[in-house]
């Protein structure tokens, strides 16, 4: 453990803990800190992570203190694990000194007790084999007496012999015939008999006696020889015991012995433990001067840094605020220029599409204004007029929207349209739902609001018409007669649909009568791109009409509100039949809006207006001195990179387009 932590110093030094040189020249240090050339080779070889770090230590901050200090704190940490695992070992082996010496001490002591145990055994079972042995001879006396009052008999035949002399000389003096009988006499024989009686009268008791103490006598003879053998039975145990005791003690001798190496190996540990403890207080020096060293060395460079953020940041506001002058004068310049404004916006991922990306969007937005398609041949940055990432809201994009369309009451012909592909939210975009409505409800809102406000100076009506292009034909939504024919005429108020419903509306509830009706009317269907697809190009179109009560100018606008039908390639939404037709229909009519851009881009002598039902009603209001919006909205599921990529790059090309300087 000591080894691997920290390396002994060479042989024959030892480290002082009085004197820091001695300590430093011990561990292979001169007074700077450095490793002596001379030992360099031993050193390299005994050396820990924690030399190697005191010899790369740089003497300036230059050279990366703080990880120099760093290394050095991990030394220390190492050491300080080894003494702890040092101390553990020491303080477990003590706890089993401790343990086998109880140990000792209670097989000691219970060996003592054996002993004395066996000798008592020894001495109560000779006790007891002696009142055995004593017994058995007080049986033997007892049988031999019991014997011996067989006499009993030759009592009873004298006192039987007494009986008839004394009878028979009763019987002679009573006939009176025969000898006379001596009175003197017959008193003996009575006293004999009455003796012989006596006696034989306790003769039986005493055998009586006899033969009942036999019987005790041969129960207790039967019990003592058990008990004998138990006694025995418990010497055997007790000098089995004893043999196993000693056993025990011989083994304690030995464990004696391997108590006193071990206490010597503890004692050696204890000594290493102390060389390492004052070899962890020099590293524990040497880390605290190189870490305040490294600590003045990180302030000065934090200093600095603070010094170049404050510097950084200085300069990224300034960078901002050139930034926003630059988009506040290139919209001001496209205003006059008559460009093609340009929205980008980003809605959010739906639950499912979050569920198969796992929320990763292909989209980001490194500053405002821009994005960043990240996609597998690389990023892709765009700029536009403005990009609304997916937390903004309807408000936030009806406020920039707001100047361009309340212009359509000074005159001029104003188109908003949205484009993009199927399901990016051009639909939301512009109608919106009831309760958070789109450009088209707000659109319309303002208008009236400055209508009102203008009521005393002007007069103005306001009409509406919805249609939808579908499939290169144009249908009127505000009524049912899908026969109905209806085409694009150039007239002398400009570009209109001969036949088409116009309504006047005086207030929103008239606009929204419109739009439901027109909502009912416009075909959708399912595609794999979008479960409720609009399948045509949908044209909310407002027309304006002032006079002003002062100067008695007349003037007339226009505002078209569009939602194109998604763009997207037709492998992509599994079409067929009637859908396949409606998507190629789609296709072509984007296509030559595309190519209308191109030529205005261009400022081509002829811009193919014609080529498309679309572009031909939008023709006066995609040029000239007309005010054009495009909303191009994007998905940032990272599946629809491709279709992202056509939309962004299609609206590069439209914000590009100089309609002609605005009167």
């Amino acid at each position: 453990l000591i080894q691997a932590t920290a390396p002994p110093p060479e042989s024959g030094t030892t480290i002082k803990s009085q004197n820091r040189e001695e300590q430093m020249r011990a561990l292979g240090f001169d007074d700077g800190g450095q490793v002596d050339d001379d030992d360099s080779e031993s050193d390299e070889e005994e050396s820990t992570p924690y030399y190697n770090a005191v010899a790369r230590a740089p003497s300036g901050a230059a050279a990366a203190p703080a990880q120099k200090v760093h290394e050095l704190e991990e030394d220390v940490v190492r050491n300080q694990a080894a003494k702890s695992r040092l101390e553990k070992t020491v303080e477990t082996l003590e706890k089993k000194l401790e343990t086998e010496l109880q140990h000792k001490q209670s097989t000691l002591m219970a060996l003592k007790a054996a002993e004395e145990q066996v000798a008592m055994l020894k001495t109560s079972s000779s006790q007891q084999l002696s009142m055995l042995k004593r017994e058995k001879e007080l049986l033997s006396m007892q049988a031999g007496f019991g014997g011996g009052l067989g006499g009993g008999k030759e009592l009873e035949a004298e006192v039987q012999k007494l009986k008839s002399q004394l009878q028979s000389g009763g019987g002679d003096g009573g006939s009176g015939s025969g000898a006379a009988v001596d009175n003197g006499q017959s008193g003996e024989l009575k006293a004999a008999l009455t003796n012989a009686e006596e006696k034989a009268n306790q003769y039986h008791a005493e055998l009586e006696a006899l033969k009942s103490g036999r019987k005790d006598a041969v129960k207790r003879e039967a019990e003592m020889d058990i008990e004998a053998e138990e006694r025995e039975k418990e010497l055997a145990n007790a000098l089995e015991e004893n043999e196993q005791l000693k056993a025990n003690l011989q083994s304690a001798s030995t464990d004696n012995t391997r108590f006193h190496e071990l206490n010597k190996e503890v004692q050696e540990l204890q000594a290493k433990l102390n060389e390492a403890n004052e070899k962890m207080e020099i590293y524990k020096s040497m880390a605290e001067e190189a870490e305040i060293k490294a600590m003045n060395a990180v302030q000065a460079t934090a200093n600095e840094m603070s010094g170049l953020k404050a510097d950084l940041e200085n300069m990224q506001n300034k960078y901002k605020k050139e930034c926003k002058e630059r988009r506040r004068l290139h919209n001001t310049l496209a205003e006059l220029k008559g460009q093609i404004r340009v929205f980008c916006r980003v809605r959010p991922l739906s639950s499912k599409e979050l569920a198969k990306c796992g929320g990763e969007e292909a989209i980001h937005f490194p500053e405002e204004d821009m994005l960043v398609v990240s996609a597998g041949g690389g990023d892709k940055e765009y700029e536009f007029d403005r990009v609304y990432a997916p937390d903004q809201g309807q408000v936030n994009v009806f406020v920039d929207t707001e100047p361009l369309v309340t212009s359509v009451l000074d005159g001029y012909n104003v188109c908003i349209f949205a484009y993009g592909q199927t399901g990016s939210g051009k639909t939301h975009t512009m109608e919106g739902p009831s309760a958070d409505p789109g450009v088209n409800s707000r659109a319309l809102a303002e208008l009236f609001k400055i209508v009102e406000e203008r009521r005393d100076v002007e007069e103005i009506t306001i009409s509406a018409s919805l249609l939808e292009i579908y499939n290169e034909t144009i249908r009127d939504l505000m009524t049912k007669d899908k026969d109905k024919k209806l085409d694009v005429r150039q007239g002398s108020d400009g570009v209109h649909v001969p036949d088409l419903t116009i309504t006047e509306v005086h207030d929103m509830d008239g606009v929204n009568e419109v739009i439901d009706t027109g909502k009912k009317n416009r075909t959708t269907f399912a595609t794999n791109m979008n479960e409720h697809s609009s399948r045509s190009h949908s044209i909310l179109s407002i027309y304006i009409v002032s006079r002003n009560k002062v100067t008695g100018v007349n003037a007339k606008g226009k505002l078209h509100l569009v939602d194109l039908a998604g763009s997207e390639r037709v492998g992509k939404t599994d079409a067929t039949g009637d859908r396949l037709k409606e998507a190629q229909a789609i296709n072509k009519s984007l296509s030559a809006l595309g190519d209308v851009i191109s030529a205005l881009t261009g400022k081509a002598s002829h811009v193919p207006y014609r080529n498309s039902k679309l572009t031909y009603l939008l023709q006066d209001s995609l040029g000239g001195d007309s005010k054009t919006l495009m909303f191009v909205n994007i998905n940032p599921a990272p599946e629809n990179c491709q279709e992202t990529i056509c939309s962004l790059n299609f609206a590069q090309r439209v914000r590009n387009v100089e309609l002609g300087q605005a009167t």
